[in-house]
Formats: C-alpha cells, sequence, structure tokens
C-alpha cells in the first residue's frame, strides 16, 4: 500500500477525513489504513493530540472495530514506543534463537506495564518434543 493517502496524512492535515485514508480489502470487515507519506518526525506526529484524536475518531465511528498497529521494533526505533503508547494491548513477536533475553527485558521496561502485554514464539526450530508444551 506504499504511496497511499494514510495516517501521517490525515495527522498532517486536519481537512483530510480518516475515512479517505482507509481502504477496503476484499476480506469482509477488513480494512487497512497505511502509514502514508514518509515524514522526518514520525515520533512527533505518533505521539501528538491529532493523532490521538485521529485514534479516538477511528473508534468512535464503531466502538467495536479492534485496531491492529503494526509498529516498528521497540528497540530499533523511537516510533516503537511511540506506537505502543497508543495502543490498548501489547503484543511482542520474539523470534526464537535470535531475540536476546537482555532485549526483551529492555522493551518491556520501556511499555505501560498496566496495558496488557503478550508474546509470540516465532520461527521457532521444528518439533521441540514433547516436554517443550505444558501437558494438562
Amino acid at each position: 500500500m506504499t504511496g497511499r493517502t494514510g495516517l501521517f496524512d490525515v495527522i498532517n492535515a486536519e481537512s483530510l477525513a480518516i475515512e479517505e485514508a482507509i481502504y477496503a480489502t476484499d476480506i469482509p470487515g477488513l480494512s487497512v489504513l497505511p502509514s502514508g507519506q514518509k515524514v522526518p518526525d514520525a515520533l512527533e506526529r505518533l505521539s501528538s493530540a491529532r493523532c490521538r484524536e485521529t485514534f479516538r475518531q477511528l473508534l468512535a465511528v464503531d466502538p467495536s472495530r479492534i485496531l491492529i498497529l503494526d509498529g516498528p521494533p521497540l528497540l530499533m526505533t523511537n516510533e516503537g514506543p511511540a506506537v505502543a503508547a497508543l495502543a490498548g494491548q501489547i503484543l511482542i513477536v520474539i523470534e526464537a534463537g535470535v531475540t536476546p533475553k537482555s532485549s526483551i527485558t529492555t522493551s518491556l521496561e520501556l511499555l505501560d506495564l498496566d496495558k496488557p502485554i503478550g508474546m509470540i514464539l516465532n520461527k521457532t526450530p521444528g518439533n521441540l518434543g514433547p516436554d517443550f508444551y505444558y501437558h494438562y
């Protein structure tokens, strides 16, 4: 969805309605809001009152709407924690055998621990055996 009007465009131009930046998909009930234009001050825009108001408007239209924010890795950019601050719940993806424990610990220190935080272990090697899973 590169090159399409998106979130940063809406944040930048108050005359642009959020609905103009949301695109339907071929999956019923699933729409996409791309990031929009690349901006040098993404952190400031994500932390702005205008951004928070944009998300409030999105949820006001349909209170049952679920927004999934795909943000950059928490430790790679300043924008990652800013995206996490906008979220009501956080899901951290951890790459098995690659993500160091210290990175996970540091990431958690950046987050609001009053929010629900989940973790997914991704790219686990083949069959880890029966002792890997919790048995009932």
